[in-house]
């Protein structure tokens, strides 16, 4: 099934992500040179709660558009 890609899902995903961003246009093309159906990998990705998107060619952090929420540092009261 994943001859050549990590079993554990996390490190299958960072693999994934890396292949797609330097080598391959689609993810079509990535399955095809690993030998892998293309269905397996988004449901062992899915496992994990990652999901492929095809306009940015990569299983990104959150596909549900809920992006996480950037730190907001808040001013700590001075005790006296």
């Amino acid at each position: 099934m994943f001859n050549n890609l990590p079993n554990d899902p996390m490190l299958c995903l960072s693999v994934v992500n890396t292949k797609l961003r330097d080598s391959y246009s689609n993810l079509d093309d990535l399955c095809q040179e690993f030998e892998i159906e293309k269905e397996t990998l988004i449901e062992k990705l899915k496992q994990i709660d990652y999901e492929y998107d095809a306009n940015q060619n990569q299983f990104p952090l959150d596909f549900q558009g809920n992006q996480p929420q950037p730190f907001q540092p808040q001013a700590l009261p001075f005790a006296r």
